[in-house]
């Protein structure tokens, strides 16, 4: 141990990467044991509370605290949906129709001009469906999806005629000029839809062959106003109507990384399941992804690292497509699927919680041969997940729960390392001032952190169970506050054991007047091999 470097322990580094390389590991303070519903949708709360749900009979979104427990507080008749959206007006689920929501789960009364229902191909109502939503800076928000209609205002509304694709006003009025831009719309289901920040462009994937009268294959580029762009070029694009994208996620670098279970195939060339666009519609050929499965979200790490989410969490080469964890060096997190309600929706998601800690949803129920109920924490090795010291009652403690801990210490001056019994728990008892050091592992990963007590007195540190007096002592010395059956051991600083004496009393007189003068420590044990240790010193 380096008691001058407190930085977590990095396992490894590749050539390629920016950044070094660690294992990802799964949080274990974070249990959504509770949950059971599907997790296909969720939404992090600035309060650090998680909505999650999704498509299935009998399902309504639920909020999770941020250990992964129920909120109490939240309840909801809400079902079926597929998206949850936080609007200045309100939590939004949208599925067959879009419901808001209090911050409680009740049903809020419809705000003015709020969809009462979507419809495709006929006037019954929630026969449409909505499959993604773009939020947009502005407030506005983009719908896509499986509809051809939209009913506003509950109980009688007019229809507003669109084709899987609708922008409506930050007020939830509908956005006439979109609407008339987007013309005829999709011939087909619209599956995602995300947007370049860097060229405002939309980007719409799905089951469709034309747009607004122009040919596009599974995958078509839109401006801002809802016109087509023909200067992004998919040629042939996906096979339709068998293959089709079911996520896009925009890298930072302007690309857009596609993925479907379905996918063979992209204008032409062989692409399994992933494949990654250049900003011109063109295949860009140095990502191949042959071993990561699906993946159906990620969050970018660096220029060339990212987390992806899907068959398994796992660090993926951004520019390459290559899984890191396949080269044998680190671990792979591998998620066990559960009952998958929507085959040709995405399942998955990953969303950043705090600085190397994140949140996993999906259809999963177990991580790692862990049982984690459809949503999971994950953090990354080379991140501190508040491996935090604090020092109270004469005990140094920490709350970070791990497979073991080993405490170590060095006196104020630093010029020697201090002998420590009973230093394997996530608790210590200190017996003199230093400063105190924890190494603490939680599967692969290690962590170290410290705590300075170097300016504290020995009053200080003799703040726990049992007392001695007087102390300093030339002599007889009375330990009291002793539990039933203790055995108390004297020894010098060497660790030799001088006195040794048991009891069934709370309290013993211990006649030191035979030891030299000089600092001893006091190691009392109880009936359940539960070891406090004080110092003493012996005086003229």
């Amino acid at each position: 141990m380096n008691k001058r470097i407190l930085s977590i322990t990095i396992l490894g580094i590749l050539p390629f990467l920016s950044l070094s390389q660690t294992n990802l590991e799964l949080l274990p303070t974070y249990d959504p044991a509770a949950y059971a519903a599907p997790g296909n949708t969720v939404l992090m709360q600035a309060d650090g509370k998680i909505l999650l749900g999704g498509e299935g009979t009998g399902f309504g979104p639920k909020r999770l605290l941020p250990d992964g427990s129920l909120d109490p507080n939240f309840n909801t008749a809400v079902q079926n949906f597929n998206y949850l959206l936080d609007h200045s007006s309100g939590i939004y689920a949208f599925g067959n129709g879009a419901t808001r929501l209090g911050q409680t789960g009740a049903v809020n009364l419809p705000i003015a001009n709020t969809i009462d229902y979507f419809c495709y191909n006929n006037n019954t109502a929630n026969s449409g469906n909505v499959n993604d939503v773009l939020q947009l800076e502005d407030g506005s928000i983009i719908l896509v999806g499986n509809f051809d209609r939209i009913r506003f205002n509950a109980g009688g509304g007019s229809f507003i005629f669109v084709n899987s694709i609708v922008r409506l006003q930050s007020n939830f009025v509908e956005d006439f000029n979109f609407t008339l831009n987007t013309g005829t719309g999709f011939n087909g289901e619209v599956k995602c839809i995300t947007f370049d920040t860097i060229n405002d462009k939309i980007y719409c994937g799905g089951k469709f062959t034309t747009f607004n009268g122009n040919y596009v294959d599974g995958i078509c580029r839109l401006n801002m106003d809802g016109t087509y762009d023909a200067t992004f070029n998919s040629g042939s694009g996906f096979i339709q109507p068998t293959e089709f994208p079911t996520r896009m996620r925009m890298m930072n670098d302007g690309r857009i990384l596609i993925s479907g279970s379905t996918i063979t195939n992209y204008n032409g060339n062989a692409r399994s399941q992933n494949l990654m666009l250049n900003n011109d519609g063109s295949l860009n050929t140095d990502f191949v992804t042959t071993d990561t499965g699906i993946i159906e979200d990620f969050y970018e790490i660096s220029n060339d690292r990212m987390i992806t989410v899907g068959d398994a969490v796992q660090y993926v080469n951004s520019i390459t497509g290559v899984s890191v964890n396949n080269s044998g060096a680190y671990g792979t997190v591998f998620l066990i699927p559960g009952s998958n309600t929507q085959p040709n929706m995405h399942q998955y998601s990953i969303q950043k919680v705090e600085e190397g800690i994140f949140l996993i949803a999906g259809t999963f129920t177990e991580v790692n041969g862990i049982a984690r109920n459809k949503s999971a924490k994950i953090y990354m090795c080379d991140q501190d997940p508040n491996v935090d010291l604090t020092f109270s009652g004469g005990v140094i403690s920490t709350d970070f729960i791990g497979d073991s801990y080993v405490w170590q210490a060095w006196d104020p001056t630093d010029t020697y390392e201090l002998t420590l019994t009973n230093n394997t728990s996530s608790t210590f008892t200190p017996t003199e001032p230093g400063m105190y050091y924890l190494t603490s592992t939680n599967g692969a990963c290690n962590f170290e952190t410290s705590i300075d007590l170097t300016e504290l007195s020995v009053s200080e540190m003799d703040q726990t169970s049992f007392t001695i007096f007087p102390n300093p002592t030339n002599g007889e010395i009375k330990i009291s506050n002793l539990a039933f059956g203790s055995k108390i051991e004297i020894c010098d600083l060497s660790g030799k054991i001088v006195k040794t004496a048991s009891t069934e009393d709370s309290s013993l007189n211990i006649d030191l007047t035979s030891l030299n003068l000089g600092t001893y420590f006091v190691h009392v044990t109880d009936q359940n091999n539960q070891r406090t240790t004080k110092r003493i010193s012996v005086t003229n």
